[in-house]
């Protein structure tokens, strides 16, 4: 038998009622609800978390092959289990009615700046796309292509933009400023205590008295202590 929350018996007892004026008897609409809650399919489903650079482990709650909860991998040394805010809010970015779900080509240039004049392509026809304009510049031109990506230095993003600069012969590689990425938090450490850069120091929560948090959101900044 499957379990089931306070809030979803609720939710059942309001469709018992439903399913009795239908049915006519109380009999016949308790045997339609309890086909329905037998025939439910539920799994979890071990994945990685994508809403920040943390990549932490969780599972993922599937019933009748719908993702309805994350939760964190307790086998996870280093999220031990828990789940930020952002991260259960990947339910709703995977479900979200606006959610891009296939390469666009915009076809109308005159509508820059708008969601608008976009054409919906299949990834191969994406990729050829791509491609031609690659081949394009590195023919004419290859300084006319600059590749972007974040922090230049970052160990994440350094490999992508240089690599495909080389690729099409060109020297620009455009990166956010450091002071927008790790850069202050790493500097900070670095010169009190002579480290802090990548991996993030382990805070020790479990011995510490008291915890300052300045202009910090714990449930949505990025780094997890």
């Amino acid at each position: 038998m499957i379990p089931i929350s306070r809030r979803e018996f609720l939710k059942l007892a309001a469709v018992t009622g439903a399913l009795a004026s239908v049915y006519g008897t109380t009999e016949y609409a308790f045997r339609a609800l309890k086909a329905a809650t037998q025939s439910r399919e539920e799994r979890y489903v071990h994945s990685i978390c994508t809403m920040c650079v943390n990549r932490c482990a969780i599972k993922v709650k599937v019933v009748d092959g719908r993702a309805v909860k994350i939760y964190g991998n307790p086998n996870d040394p280093h999220s031990l289990g828990k789940i930020c805010a952002r991260g259960q809010s990947g339910i709703e970015r995977l479900y979200n009615p606006h959610r891009i779900k296939s390469p666009m080509i915009r076809t109308d240039k005159g509508k820059r700046g708008s969601w608008e004049g976009f054409e919906e392509v299949s990834w191969n026809e994406a990729l050829e796309y791509v491609a031609n304009i690659l081949k394009k510049r590195k023919e004419e031109d290859p300084k006319t292509f600059a590749c972007g990506g974040g922090w230049l230095p970052c160990a994440l993003c350094k490999p992508f933009v240089v690599g495909i600069g080389k690729m099409i012969g060109s020297p620009n590689g455009l990166g956010s400023p450091p002071s927008m990425c790790f850069f202050p938090k790493a500097f900070a450490w670095t010169v009190t205590i002579g480290a802090g850069g990548h991996p993030h120091i382990r805070a020790d929560h479990q011995n510490a008295r008291y915890i300052i948090l300045l202009r910090r959101n714990l449930a949505g900044s990025l780094g997890v202590p």
